[in-house]
């Protein structure tokens, strides 16, 4: 499956720890771990970041911001 969706694994970079901060400005409601490993998917430019959190799922303001997808498992 990782092959097939193009699925990758990534760790915080400095730059991610900068951008916790402006997703807890526009989303105030995300658990710091859920908007590190938001803001460590958006510092490695990915396209869609794949959750289960309900706070993240559906949040436009954060995907419009940021231009990622926030996807559940099942959507893939």
């Amino acid at each position: 499956m990782i092959e097939k969706r193009k699925i990758d694994f990534s760790s915080p970079q400095f730059k991610a720890y900068s951008l916790v901060e402006k997703i807890k400005t526009i989303e105030s409601r995300t658990e710091p771990m859920d908007s590190l490993n938001l803001a460590t998917a958006i510092a490695d430019d990915a396209s869609v970041f794949v959750t289960m959190d309900a706070t993240l799922l559906g949040n436009k303001k954060l995907e419009s911001e940021f231009g990622i997808k926030i996807k559940h498992p099942s959507e893939l």
